[in-house]
């Protein structure tokens, strides 16, 4: 959150999921719809005492959370335990019966090297995770290492000593890389944030639809320093008013590329990577809306490279 010209498959490949799934500790924008804070001890992800540690945490949303979910994190410690080497797995995972880590929710699984004292997010940006609401809706953060080499190497962050949340959250660790999950006291610090993305839940006018307003993945993407964005006007009761705007992960409009009445058909315009008043934008994540008639028709994702 993501050269030489020519790029292995297996590279190609890693590039763009890493345009999909994002890590920073910068947190993310939206609502916070769960957070545990604490530093009062540490917690380990690794192998110690020649155990390969899992790390679980449950949790579940209220009916008045908001979702679906854009990010979650972990607060790791900057002082990690021997010399842990590799990256750590954070998913979220459904509850199976006895109240222990099910099966991973689509589309919630990511791999990253962590940034040790501090936050670590990680944050899936374009289009959430949809979870269910109430405590008969339970969900694991599950958090793993690679195989480590010796037998104190190992991640930390901080988890509290005992079971204090109000809605009974617990830390379980798979020791040896079994089956069981054994419980164990103590929370440990996380957060989960509601969807902020644009492109969610976008109304559509009951006259205008995808078949006859368009607008297609703009081209190149990811881009430097400039992308094309096609889109098709309706062909449906004449000329429509029609705008391209550029929203940056904030939801704060960078640019207006087209406001005007345009006739049915096929159209371009090209974005130069600049704001409404010239200057080159960073680098990140960018979307585009087509609003046709007054109604947002689409809203698609773009990744600005430098």
């Amino acid at each position: 959150m993501f050269g030489p010209i020519r790029i292995r498959f297996s590279t190609l490949i890693l590039i763009i999921v890493s345009f999909c799934v994002w890590a920073w500790t910068t947190p993310p924008t939206g609502t916070v719809i769960e957070e545990h804070v604490s530093t009062e001890a540490s917690s380990y992800c690794g192998k110690y005492l020649g155990y390969q540690l899992k790390q679980a945490q449950q949790f579940y949303l209220d009916d008045g959370d908001v979702g679906p979910v854009s990010g979650l994190g972990i607060l790791l410690k900057s002082e990690d335990y021997g010399s842990p080497v590799g990256d750590m797995t954070i998913a979220l995972h459904t509850n199976d019966p006895g109240d222990i880590p099910g099966t991973v929710v689509e589309g919630s699984q990511f791999a990253f090297t962590p940034v040790l004292g501090d936050w670590n997010y990680v944050s899936f940006p374009e289009s959430g995770i949809g979870l269910d609401k109430g405590s008969s809706d339970k969900y694991w953060i599950v958090v793993t290492t690679a195989e480590q080499a010796g037998d104190n190497d190992a991640y930390c962050w901080h988890r509290s000593n005992s079971n204090t949340y109000d809605r009974g959250y617990r830390k379980t660790f798979n020791s040896g890389g079994g089956s069981v999950w054994e419980t164990q006291q103590g929370d440990f610090a996380f957060r989960i944030y509601g969807d902020p993305i644009l492109g969610v839940g976008i109304p559509i006018l009951e006259n205008i639809t995808l078949h006859t307003c368009r607008l297609y993945d703009n081209h190149p993407n990811p881009f430097n320093p400039a992308t094309t964005i096609r889109y098709r006007v309706s062909s449906d009761g004449g000329s429509f008013r029609t705008a391209i705007r550029i929203y940056d992960i904030l939801g704060n409009e960078v640019v207006t590329l087209v406001d005007r009445i345009q006739g049915p058909g096929e159209h371009a315009v090209v974005w130069d990577g600049r704001d409404g008043g010239g200057s080159d934008v960073s680098s990140g994540i960018y979307f585009y809306r087509l609003i046709s008639g007054g109604t947002v028709v689409e809203t698609k994702r773009m990744v600005k490279m430098k």
